[in-house]
């Protein structure tokens, strides 16, 4: 292989070869290689072509044909395998530069390409057409280099060659450099860090970056913020390339809302929250939106308080509407997007927020100002963000001093210490032994070193991310191999020895947990390095930790956490807003695992809704995202199509919402949940996903029709669909389906043992596929395989065999270091161990939790009873469902027998005046100091009196729950069944269309309907030869409680509308849901544009309201509807329209009439493409088009929005269509 630098050259071979291939010989003459990359429409061969189109089709694409495509479609398909294949070659450190030549279009896609796969800081140069014009939309906020051709790129003559020529040098010199960069591991390692600027704040910025680069090991990157300024330090964060923000300019913020020429769009403050990085905002600047010279000023700002900066730079002053939306953005983006809370602060500079805003300035408007601060105020209110309020002006000395002190950048490690690390791997690489890389991306790297010699023992040790922010890692590493410290020794045959090792790995995690807290303030979170999913999983283990040895000092941190990660939306549970764009569907049902190992177990709670609620939350939003198209079911490992795995199924997903089918259905005996465990395990084994052996394996391609299957194994995929068979043999009595895979099932573990311990082959035995997330799942396995025995005792031998065997080496594979922390390594099976133990706290909560996990295990043989029929009693509210009451009378892990009942019936019965003592402050004080002292009497003493005391204290909270307190809402609707619901209101809107209400069942329920989705009638009509049914889509939603309303119209043909207007009040309706693709999420889109037809307005008002309830919690999603009519009193809802868009700027409703009356000022006639095109938002990868109306409607909007260019319409609407048609 060539040591030579290499360029990829991206070009239309088909229009472009010959100036290709000189520019190619240009570059190769620097002893530089090229690799040929021809994104043609037409295929052309050649040679030097490196990759044709069908290569670049088939190794970075589908595969497919793409003769027939249009253009667009064919440009957007070769654009995307191009992005790939740059991306992989870059990556892999095949090539070290991209250079294109060619006109406009060969310049947007190349552009495209550069801007999507490569990283600022690599080579990038087009040479083009037109280079010499605006060239912001291509470069963007990237670094790509742009030569003008100054003719055209079509056939060679003199001026194009020495273009070409010093193309070819430059970039032949930019790839020679960057290879040297590259390997250069002895480059700076100063952290960085980014700093806005603009003219009117230039002092303090100035001020700032003198201090920190005086005072610290720093470099600062200041950014102009001119729009691109804002989107480039946006990216850098993003790739890495920044430790610490010092966002003092956020000016595009006001450009992005008000229409200036300044903007850095909508996704301005995400990055650095997002990344958990150190970062301060102010307002720097937000007293102005830039425009043009003075003649360029929009006439609606024309009467506004200006001001000449200079020639070509006009001011306006932000009004007090526009400060406020101005701090109503900054506080939703922080709020939605911020992962560590404790690592942001708002800074208010009271005295003015730029030069010309301070007392005496042109700008200075102290209610504007005022106006902004409260909006900030109000919007971060218990989100845990901290604001600095100073009463010094912005460009003061002393301000920029303190915000920059701030930063605590003393205390910020550099974000290329990873690559430090790398370097020293590559300097002492001649000096390994067994040098490996556990993980395929950078989140866990172990390296294996002689300590002295290479006769000397040999030390291995993890570098975790984490670790980067907590100590120094090799330091730290080498005394662990030089320690003695005795590993645990655990007695699998003595309660204390079990709990006492359970207990001293859940303070290790605790420790760590506490650390977090301080640190970041996100309850139910660990740091950075460890997922979403990872805590729920701790948290789970935590519950149960808590259920199994009876320590109860951690509930109240455990259910805060829980609470806190359920997030703020009603109907998702665990869907928190700062996981909405990477939440995967596993992630979302492990916290769904946990609320139903809480509700199982009866632990306490801190708020009205129950823990099966949260549960059953959880398990309805994965139901609604079965998938429906390839594979004919299963999930999407994500949920979101812009997210890479959207189309990857993995077994996780699967698995997790198996079993959590399974274990509602235990607990609530609905037959619903029985169903769906049914359905997702059977589909699982349709696709050979589940051998006939019962293997679990990774997942397949949706796109491939689950054709192509990833077989390898993890232990946490095998160990959930275990558990899930075994509470389905339990509930079906032995069924044989259940029995045989059971047995199965237990029989194929062999594939996770090594002399009856518990292995993970992806770590232990193919060390080379090992990443971070792999190292907790033995934890995960362990549980379930644990809960499998008790639920199904006729295999309780063969896993307690192996979960003693691994119980005993998990605790010798820990030693404790002091009463608060314990070291711990991941291999139980055997291997040189200690060099690889560290704490929870220094990189390994996966190895402590997967100890504490098998440990804990140990416990449940003497537990059995307290997972079968419901909760245990005692220890805290369950109730939910109204099904889901069924409780347990087992004793506790100590006791069996008559005796331990009674005695354990006596003992729970104190916990509960225990923990109602705290749990209930309202509770009189004199009962709270009863409560108190009874639970300090003996517990056989207690039991004469329990029966009156718990008449009190059930008495008192049913008072109190009578007239304080409320529980969760019960939801109706059921997906399988219809249920009758009576009439209740009719509102005639005009002679064929009505309101229609009808009542629930209790004035306290709710529907239960999902935006975006509708429900079914039903009803015998005389002469049909079935019942007939037909869909709807209610104008209530699940904020409204005891009754749906229904806007039906009544067509002559139309037999349900029919029956439904001939209802007479107290009549009843059969209705069952939900139905349909649509379920509407915050933010998964930037801009809707909705087409409505006449009754085709209820689903869009759905959605519409569902959006304006989520501005509050930063639901930013922008709308706008074109709503059409016959005539001005066929106009539904308008009331209900207009006061939306009053109340919401970001809500447009155009109207368009056939038959317009006098003076009308809205659309006329039919909806057509230019009205699309005008007024709803263009083709992009972040929005999306709403259709509802009569089918000849909906026919002809497919046709005008895909003429506009726009995705083609489905026959059948699909979630993740661009254009959706209900």
């Amino acid at each position: 292989m060539s040591s030579n630098p290499c360029v990829a050259l991206l070009g239309t071979c088909d229009t472009k070869l010959e100036e290709l291939l000189f520019l190619r010989d240009e570059i190769k003459h620097s002893n530089v290689d090229v690799v040929l990359i021809d994104v043609g429409r037409n295929p052309t061969e050649h040679f030097a072509i490196t990759y044709n189109q069908k290569r670049l089709l088939n190794e970075f694409g589908d595969g497919k044909d793409v003769g027939g495509l249009s253009r667009g479609e064919f440009v957007e398909a070769i654009t995307i395998c191009a992005t790939n294949a740059v991306r992989k070659l870059s990556g892999d450190g095949h090539i070290h530069a991209l250079a294109n030549a060619g006109g406009s279009s060969g310049t947007s896609l190349s552009a495209e390409v550069m801007r999507t796969a490569l990283p600022i800081g690599f080579p990038k140069l087009i040479v083009s057409t037109i280079a010499s014009g605006d060239t912001g939309p291509l470069v963007g906020e990237t670094d790509i280099a742009m030569m003008y051709s100054v003719v055209d790129v079509a056939g060679l003559n003199q001026v194009l060659q020495n273009v070409l020529s010093n193309a070819g040098a430059a970039i032949a010199g930019m790839a020679r450099s960057y290879a040297s960069r590259s390997q250069n591991v002895n480059r700076s390692q100063k952290k960085r860090v980014g700093i806005t600027m603009f003219g009117v704040t230039t002092p303090a910025v100035n001020a700032i970056r003198k201090h920190l680069e005086a005072n610290y090991d720093i470099e600062t990157y200041v950014f102009h913020a001119t729009g691109h300024g804002g989107r480039a330090m946006e990216r850098l964060i993003r790739e890495g390339g920044l430790d610490a923000v010092l966002d003092l300019t956020t000016t595009e913020i006001c450009d992005y809302l008000t229409g200036g020429v300044m903007s850095a769009g909508e996704h301005r403050l995400e990055a650095a929250a997002q990344a958990g990085i150190p970062n301060i905002i102010s307002v720097g600047a937000t007293d102005m939106t830039n425009f043009g010279p003075k003649g360029t000023i929009p006439e609606r700002y024309k009467g506004r308080k200006l001001h000449e900066h200079n020639h070509v730079v006009t001011l306006m002053r932000t009004s007090v509407d526009e400060a406020t939306q101005v701090g109503d953005f900054i506080a939703a983006q922080l709020k939605t997007h911020a992962k560590n809370a404790g690592a942001v602060q708002v800074w208010f500079p009271k005295g003015g927020v730029s030069m010309i805003a301070a007392p005496g300035g042109p700008f200075e408007d102290a209610e504007a100002d005022a106006t902004l601060f409260e909006a900030i105020r109000n919007g971060l209110r218990t989100s845990g963000i901290e604001i600095v309020e100073d009463d010094r002006d912005i460009n003061d000395e002393g301000y920029a001093h303190d915000i920059a002190e701030a930063l605590r950048i003393g205390k910020v490690e550099p974000c290329h210490q990873r690559r430090k690390l790398d370097g020293i791997f590559r300097r002492v690489q001649p000096l390994l032994v067994d040098p490996r890389h556990v993980s395929t991306a950078p989140a866990s790297v172990r390296y294996r070193l002689p300590l002295l010699s290479r006769s000397s023992p040999s030390f291995e040790f993890s570098l975790h991310p984490i670790m980067f922010t907590r100590t120094s890692v090799l330091p730290l590493a080498l005394s662990y191999a030089y320690g003695n410290v005795a590993a645990i020794d655990l007695d699998v045959n003595s309660k204390d020895s079990i709990v006492d090792t359970a207990n001293t790995l859940a303070n290790g995690i605790i420790s760590l947990y506490n650390e977090t807290i301080s640190d970041f303030g996100a309850p139910g979170l660990f740091p950075d390095d460890y997922s979403f999913g990872e805590s729920g999983a701790v948290f789970s283990s935590l519950i149960e930790y808590s259920y199994l040895t009876g320590d109860a000092r951690y509930d109240t941190l455990i259910a805060e956490g829980m609470q806190w990660q359920r997030g703020d939306m009603d109907e998702y549970a665990f869907l928190p807003l700062n996981q909405t764009k990477s939440i995967t569907n596993d992630e979302q049902t492990t916290w769904g695992l946990a609320a139903m190992m809480a509700a199982e177990v009866g632990f306490p709670k801190l708020e009205n809704e129950s823990w099966v609620d949260m549960a059953i939350s959880a398990w309805e939003t994965q139901t609604l995202r079965w998938s429906l198209g390839g594979c004919e079911g299963g999930l999407h490992w994500s949920p979101f199509t812009f997210n890479d795995m959207y189309n990857y199924t993995q077994m996780s997903a699967n698995g997790n919402f198996f079993l959590l089918s399974s274990r509602l259905a235990r607990f609530t005996g609905n037959d619903t949940y029985i169903e769906w465990a049914e359905k997702s395990f059977d589909w699982a084994r349709d696709y050979g996903l589940i051998t006939d052996d019962y293997q679990v394996y990774d997942g397949a391609d949706m796109a491939s029709n689950c054709t192509e299957l990833l077989e390898s194994q993890p232990s946490y995929f095998h160990a959930i669909f275990t558990e899930g068979a075994a509470v389905m043999y339990n509930l079906t009595d032995g069924e044989e389906k259940w029995a045989g895979a059971l047995k199965g099932f237990v029989k194929s573990t062999s594939t996770f043992v090594d002399n009856d311990v518990l292995v993970e082959n992806i770590c232990e035995k193919e060390e080379d596929d090992c990443y971070a997330s792999a190292r907790y799942w033995k934890g995960v396995a362990a549980g379930s395989y644990a809960r499998a025995a008790v639920a199904a005792p006729a295999v309780a031998g063969t896993l307690s065999t192996m979960l003693e065997a691994s119980a005993k080496a998990a605790a010798s594979a820990c030693n404790e270091k002091d009463t608060d922390d314990v070291e711990c390594h991941f291999y139980w099976a055997g291997g040189d161990s200690k060099s690889q133990s560290a704490t929870a706290s220094n990189g390994n909560l996966g190895e402590v939790f997967d100890s504490m996990a098998v440990v804990q295990g140990l416990l449940y043989p003497q537990a059995k009873g307290l997972l079968k029929n419901g909760t245990a009693p005692g220890r805290g509210d369950s109730t939910g469902d109204e099904d889901a009451s069924n409780t347990s009378s087992a004793g506790g892990p100590d006791e069996t027998g008559a005796a331990g009942a009674i005695a354990a019936s006596a003992r729970t019965f104190g916990d509960g005046l225990s923990r109602a003592s705290t749990s209930f402050p309202l509770l009189p004080s004199f009962n709270r100091r009863l409560l108190r002292a009874l639970t300090m009497v003996s517990i056989m003493d207690l039991l004469p009196y329990a029966v009156v005391l718990v008449a009190i204290v059930g008495g008192y909270l049913a008072y109190s729950s009578g007239s304080s307190g409320h529980s969760a809402p019960r939801k109706v609707l059921k997906p399988t069944e219809f249920q009758e619901f009576e009439l209740e209101h009719k509102e005639v809107l005009s002679h064929n269309t009505a309101i229609y209400r009808f009542k629930l069942p209790r004035p306290t329920d709710i529907l239960g309907l999902p935006i975006g989705q509708h429900i079914s009638l039903a009803a015998t009509i005389a002469g049909q030869p079935k019942e007939v049914v037909r869909s709807y889509t209610p104008i209530t939603s699940d904020e409204d409680k005891g009754h749906v309303d229904l806007l039906i119209k009544s067509y002559p043909t139309g037999n349900i509308s029919k029956h439904v207007a001939s209802l007479k009040i107290g009549d009843k309706m059969k209705i069952k849901g939900p139905k349909g693709a649509m379920v509407y999420t915050p933010n998964m889109v930037r801009h809707f544009g909705m087409i409505a037809g006449g009754t085709g307005i209820t689903p869009m008002l759905q959605v519409a309201k569902a959006i304006m309830r989520g501005r509050a919690a930063g639901d930013r999603t922008e709308v706008d509807l074109i709503f059409a009519n016959v005539n001005p009193e066929d106009i539904l809802l308008k009331d209900d329209l207009d006061a939306l868009a009053a109340k919401d700027p970001k809500f447009r409703v155009h109207y368009v009439l056939n038959n317009p009356p006098e003076n009308w000022t809205g659309g006329v006639g039919f909806v057509s493409a230019d009205m699309i095109k005008e007024k709803l938002p263009a083709p992009a990868s972040d929005i999306k088009i709403l259709i509802c109306g009569p089918p000849p409607m909906v026919a002809a909007m497919k046709k005008a929005t895909e003429s506009l260019g726009y995705n083609k319409a489905k026959p059948v609407s699909k979630l993740e269509d661009q254009v959706f048609c209900f």
